[in-house]
């Protein structure tokens, strides 16, 4: 009988088992260590030197009727808040706006000592965000690394986004304004013309009447003249009676007084005429509240310098194995 002793499989040069590895890591530790503190720096360097960034927001909803109010007047075209707001928050995002708030505010801002964080209106647009966070809500927010002119850059931004859509409101009430003057004055002459046409008219009757009359000798008026007589009777009233209103038709200067609703129409003429709103008198938004400032948002220097150890520890942990697997690979001499 032979005795066999149990042969135990051999492990692979290149196999690694978990005690294995943790045995490798716990020796290679100062390796993992080191390599950890020097990202660490790393980060923590970078966090000191980054400039930090500063976040400045504000929000802003349509505005009320009575912000509106004045723009209103019976007989033109009314000014919905809501129409107007939807103006203002694509003037907000127009381009030329930002040109101008560059122009404007920010240049203007710096001094020939300090140096211009923003090159150009594009570079500045592109820290200033305009995003609907509910209908009819928006929230402005405006990011640079100097916290003191972020609020600046916003306010300039509703006053130049405000300003050119008022500019725009006040030249669209202007115009329906002008349009309802012209045609009351259009009213007004037509009204003058048509009534001089019947005065004319009405003389060339009462002179056939008056011919009449005088074929028939009735010079005062008849006693079977009624107030309810048509027309074709005037010869009734008289010649005298007839002469009378004849030369005063002639001799009449001024229609106006005969016109119906003649003065209404002046006033409105004159009323459509004399708009005259201020940009101060009404708003195209109502804000919420003043300007928040929040920061430094970034960088985050705990989670920063968290980042570099855990990635410094990694990296070190893959030193190590390297390590180990080259040695384990060198020939036996």
């Amino acid at each position: 009988m032979n005795n066999h002793s149990p042969v135990t499989p051999s492990k692979p040069i290149n196999e690694v088992d978990l005690v294995d590895l943790i045995r490798i890591l716990w020796q290679q530790k100062m390796l993992i260590i080191l390599t950890a503190i020097i990202f660490a720096v790393v980060a923590s360097l970078y966090a000191y030197f980054s400039k930090p960034a500063y976040v400045a927001r504000i929000n802003l909803q349509a505005p009320l009727s009575s912000d509106v109010a004045v723009l209103n007047y019976s007989g033109i075209k009314q000014f919905v808040p809501d129409e107007v707001y939807i103006l203002f928050t694509r003037e907000l995002q127009s381009d030329k706006v930002r040109i101008d708030l560059y122009k404007d505010v920010y240049l203007p801002s710096k001094s020939e000592t300090s140096s211009a964080a923003f090159s150009s209106a594009a570079e500045l647009s592109n820290h200033i965000t305009v995003s609907g966070v509910a209908p009819g809500r928006f929230t402005i927010t405006a990011q640079g690394s100097t916290p003191e002119e972020l609020p600046m850059y916003l306010e300039g931004l509703l006053k130049t986004a405000s300003d050119s859509t008022k500019q725009k409101v006040l030249k669209n009430l202007s115009f329906e304004a002008e349009s309802a003057a012209q045609r009351y004055e259009q009213l007004i002459a037509a009204s003058r013309e048509v009534t001089k046409t019947k005065r004319l008219d009405e003389i060339s009757r009462l002179q056939d009447s008056l011919r009449i009359a005088e074929s028939l000798n009735i010079e005062k008026p008849s006693s079977s003249l009624t107030a309810n007589d048509p027309e074709d009777l005037a010869y009734l009233r008289g010649t005298l009676a007839l002469k009378a209103e004849i030369n005063s038709l002639q001799h009449r200067t001024n229609d106006d007084p005969y016109i119906k609703k003649f003065r209404e129409s002046v006033f409105q003429k004159e009323f459509f005429s004399s708009i005259n709103v201020k940009p101060t008198e009404f708003s195209v938004y109502s804000q919420e509240g003043p300007i928040e400032s929040l920061g430094p948002i970034k960088p985050r220097s705990s989670m920063v310098i968290a980042i570099g150890i855990i990635f410094g520890a990694l990296v070190g942990v893959v030193i190590a194995l390297i390590r180990c697997f080259a040695r384990k690979q060198q020939p036996l001499t």
